[in-house]
């Protein structure tokens, strides 16, 4: 997890998460290559890039089509990109 202080605070994320009996471990600083939501970000960047934009109608329906684009497949490989190993789901 992020250092984001509303994580790490009382009644934050973290607590929430070890309710729910998982182990949080927090990155480090500035590590961007270990946190899957900039992977995300980046995906989202580079469609609205594409998109090319010039108008607030066209950048808000790009918007829609970059979010719609991110599936559960693109945060699997997100997580597994930045070195978590992910079992596959129990049916």
């Amino acid at each position: 997890m992020d250092n984001l202080v509303p994580h790490k605070g009382e009644g934050g994320t973290h607590e929430l998460l070890e309710t729910w009996g998982c182990n949080v471990l927090y990155l480090l600083p500035y590590s961007l290559d270990l946190n899957p939501v900039e992977e995300a970000v980046f995906k989202v960047k580079g469609a609205l890039r594409r998109a090319g934009a010039r108008t607030r109608e066209a950048l808000v329906g790009a918007m829609d089509r970059a979010l719609d684009g991110l599936v559960a497949w693109d945060a699997r490989a997100f997580f597994e990109h930045c070195g978590n190993r992910l079992s596959a789901p129990s049916l």
